[in-house]
């Protein structure tokens, strides 16, 4: 055969490949990399003020020291910050460690989920369990999905999540190191420029409620309540996009607390006027479709559906937020002592009547 055939392969004599020792030596390290990520404990390196840190803090101070609870409390920041325990026990005179608050600053709905599953050996015996909805629950827009969701959501859920955040979901799905990494930065860092770990910023008071350490309450002006509103509502609705993935953990979490042979009930508090006024304004037509979903998974599945539009709806007034929608400490006592009265009315698997 002559040499300049195509089919001549002697040309190729003593060619040995080279193999790809830079590129071999780059996935060792991210192999490395990750596999310390997935050792390391969420516990060491999550923000102990993120809602995993809040999270760890609610199952350490409220849940296992709880003797017996027999209403549950989940939801966001705004529901952590409107019921107080005591007050609800005292008015359904029920016993100390009857009724707990595990709602999180940040927390979403996965996270609510999580918290039931983790812990639910002790919550078995719960009558009725409170979901505190808000306005950004089932939106993908700018609110974040959280660390623990970065972390623990399943491979389903990534998967039929639309771009964006499909695509990053699932790398940190495979590569923990994407949202570890950071965050060991960010500890380490705080450690040589401290010299400890930064410290949970929340605690939990004589009255059974998470409180944020040192928040003592500013009046807010006219203008700041105005520009407060404007800012978290167009937080809340930019980029709007309902996800059924979102509005599907509300429905995991309800059956799981069927199964458990407890009662669900769904709450959406009220904000400041100044918000909701906002938000009829500008996002009218969003804020309506997330109150359908709402009703709409509360009809399918046959749960109550509590929705306050305005404060005065259960015994609130302006003057009682701190914020666009968080209630200071005496709007605390005043929602819950009203919301206790509320549960004794409808008589929830077979709770006493309200004082």
């Amino acid at each position: 055969m002559s040499r300049s055939s195509i089919f001549n392969f002697e040309s190729f004599a003593g060619f040995r490949p080279r193999m790809p020792w830079a590129l071999l030596g780059v996935l060792a390290i991210v192999a490395a990399l990750e596999a310390a990520a997935r050792l390391v404990p969420n516990d060491v390196l999550i923000q102990p003020n993120s809602a995993w840190g809040q999270l760890r803090l609610v199952e350490r101070e409220v849940i296992a020291s709880s003797r017996a609870p027999q209403i549950v409390f989940l939801g966001s920041s705004r529901m952590r910050n409107a019921v107080v325990p005591r007050v609800v026990e005292e008015r359904l005179g029920m016993p100390k460690g009857s009724v707990v608050n595990c709602a999180l600053g940040g927390g979403r709905l996965f996270d609510a989920l999580d918290l039931y599953r983790r812990n639910r050996e002790i919550l078995k015996g719960t009558k009725v369990v409170v979901i505190g909805l808000d306005d950004w629950y089932f939106t993908l827009g700018s609110h974040p999905l959280g660390t623990l969701y970065e972390l623990d959501a399943p491979l389903s859920d990534r998967m039929r999540l639309p771009e964006p955040p499909r695509n990053a979901m699932v790398l940190d799905g495979l590569l923990q190191q994407r949202v570890k990494v950071p965050f060991a930065l960010r500890y380490f860092a705080h450690v040589l420029l401290n010299g400890k770990p930064s410290e949970i910023s929340v605690y939990v008071d004589e009255y059974g409620q998470v409180r944020d350490k040192g928040d003592e309450v500013k009046a807010l002006t006219p203008a700041e309540i105005e520009h407060d509103a404007a800012n978290l509502a167009y937080h809340h609705y930019s980029r709007f996009r309902q996800s059924p993935v979102l509005a599907g953990h509300l429905e995991e979490l309800i059956r799981s607390i069927r199964e458990d042979g407890a009662q669900a009930l769904l709450v959406e508090l009220p904000n400041r006027s100044a918000y909701r006024e906002r938000v009829r304004q500008d996002h009218e037509t969003e804020f309506q479709a997330h109150l359908a979903l709402a009703r709409e998974i509360a009809q399918r599945l046959d749960v109550p559906f509590l929705y306050y539009e305005q404060p005065e709806d259960c015994g609130l007034r302006d003057t009682l937020y701190a914020d666009y929608g968080h209630l200071k400490p005496e709007g605390a006592h005043a929602f819950s002592a009203f919301f206790a009265t509320e549960l004794g009315a409808r008589n929830l698997s077979g709770l006493p009547g309200a004082k």
